[in-house]
């Protein structure tokens, strides 16, 4: 099957229900004949003959365990810091596999003032090198290797989960792939249209899953951009200007890791060394990022007091509203408050559903949901609804909360005691692998906390809580001293 638009104009018929215009025509006897003598045929019509694949150099050869230490390393410890690297390490002893996880962000300066087009050329690049990386990827898989590559608005993100005899060869082919990586302009200009229409789509999107996304640009970027402001970007970014980015860009970076598996500290230096070591010849020896100078995502700070931010929906045939009230609680410093979110969500979920959505029937979409961005703790209340205005929605959300302000008053310990373990079950859930645990560990890493331990500390502060604390927070947060977002995106056909 070809799909392109090349073929504009020159098909002779049209698909029944989306009116997509085709041919099929049957296979000619000069393909077929092709197809009967390949070895032949491709040695005279490409550089390339057909031949076996290479051999795997990710598979494995060594299984074996490492020597239990005389005193297991209970949580991560920083085995090494210089100006431009930060290495996080911990040793398994847990699963007692022959696998390890590896994470590293590289954290990059930003190219251009304009935050939509920095965006923009993160989000071209990211497709570019995936495309890039295809041969790699699928290589590794068979390996049992995973590896992934995020581009984010602070660097990118690399993420190795597998055997840990694997590690070391899997690291050095992504460095020279991304070394050989030279973006050319017509892959440029079939990504550039796939964007265009997945920035069309986000349009389209059902308003409940466009307030999540665009609270969170609100939130993270310090600007209100909408979906029109990518798709205006993009058509302002030219294949000259993403090139100097793409060259700009990894120029200057600073690196921070983890190694969580059957690991050696010495094995994790060396892996620094020849990461380190390939990303300074691919920069020419330029100067390195400082701590200082590293991007780092921050969250807007939202007044006390309760602030109006409407999103129009752009389809015109939209028949659902969609409103929002996001709590902003403050940082995540204070276990007690940090288990009090949770707890907060548990008392409020199931009320809020069972009060908007069953009793009330405003609609099939009502979520109650704690939030964590960059370890600044919120609380949203969120429904979509097609039979009433986003205003009488938001109405609706507060009436609920009135309602529930008069319930907690009236706790019952043995109810409040319910709730306790209920959250204490879900702050204790165990990893289930080794790359779950390094999953958790990296996320206090990346948000520089470091509190490794947290769920400990958390079920913990949990279990000191009392009926008075939870009333105090319950009156804090949704009352008295609160910090709300309300969020609202009326359907079209709501005056």
């Amino acid at each position: 099957m070809l799909c392109t638009k090349d073929v504009a104009g020159s098909t002779n018929q049209v698909e029944k229900w989306y009116g997509v215009e085709y041919s099929a025509e049957p296979f000619s006897d000069e393909l077929k004949r092709r197809a009967g003598e390949p070895r032949h045929d491709v040695a005279r019509i490409s550089k390339k003959t057909l031949h076996l694949p290479p051999p795997n150099r990710f598979i494995p050869k060594d299984l074996s365990l490492l020597p239990a230490p005389a005193s297991p390393q209970a949580l991560p410890t920083k085995i090494f810091e210089d100006s431009q690297n930060e290495v996080w390490f911990k040793r398994d002893t847990t699963f007692l596999q022959p696998k390890a996880s590896l994470r590293v962000m590289v954290y990059t300066g930003r190219v251009f003032a304009e935050f939509s087009k920095e965006f923009v050329c993160l989000s071209i690049w990211k497709e570019l090198f995936a495309n890039h990386m295809k041969e790699l990827i699928y290589m590794a898989e068979l390996a049992n290797l995973s590896l992934e590559q995020q581009v984010k608005a602070d660097g990118m993100e690399l993420k190795a989960n597998g055997f840990n005899d694997s590690l070391a060869s899997v690291l050095e082919e992504f460095l020279t792939v991304l070394a050989t990586f030279s973006p050319e302009e017509r892959q440029y200009n079939t990504i550039v249209e796939k964007l265009r229409l997945d920035y069309e789509n986000e349009l389209k999107q059902v308003p409940y899953q466009q307030a999540l996304v665009n609270t969170v640009v609100l939130l993270l970027s310090h600007e209100k951009l909408k979906p029109q402001d990518f798709l205006n970007a993009l058509s302002r970014t030219t294949f000259a200007e993403f090139l100097e980015f793409s060259r700009v860009w990894l120029s200057r970076t600073r690196h921070e890791f983890l190694f969580v598996g059957n690991l050696e500290v010495e094995f994790a230096k060396q892996i620094v060394t020849t990461f380190t070591t390939h990303l300074a010849e691919l920069q020419k020896n330029g100067p390195a990022l400082t701590k200082e100078e590293s991007l780092e995502s921050r969250v807007v700070r939202i007044p006390h007091g309760r602030w109006l931010y409407e999103f129009p929906l752009a389809l015109e045939s939209e028949v659902n509203s969609v409103a929002m009230a996001y709590y902003q609680i403050g940082a995540a410093t204070d276990p007690s408050r940090e288990s009090l979110t949770h707890l907060l969500e548990t008392y409020l979920a199931d009320r809020a559903y069972n009060q908007l959505r069953t009793t009330e029937q405003l609609g099939y979409i009502v979520a109650t949901r704690r939030r964590a961005w960059r370890q600044v703790l919120g609380l949203f209340i969120l429904v979509q609804s097609n039979v009433a205005n986003a205003n009488q929605v938001q109405t609706r959300i507060q009436s609920f909360l009135d309602g529930a302000r008069k319930e907690v008053a009236s706790l019952a310990e043995t109810e409040f005691q319910k709730y306790i373990e209920s959250v204490a079950v879900d702050i204790s859930q165990r990893d289930l692998s080794i790359s779950e645990e390094a999953d958790r560990y990296w996320k206090e890493v990346r948000e520089h906390q470091y509190v490794f331990n947290r769920k400990d500390v958390l079920v913990k502060a949990l279990k000191a809580l009392t009926i008075p604390d939870f009333i105090a927070f319950f009156e804090e947060v949704l009352f008295t001293n609160r910090s709300c977002l309300l969020y609202t995106s009326p359907s079209p056909r709501d005056s």
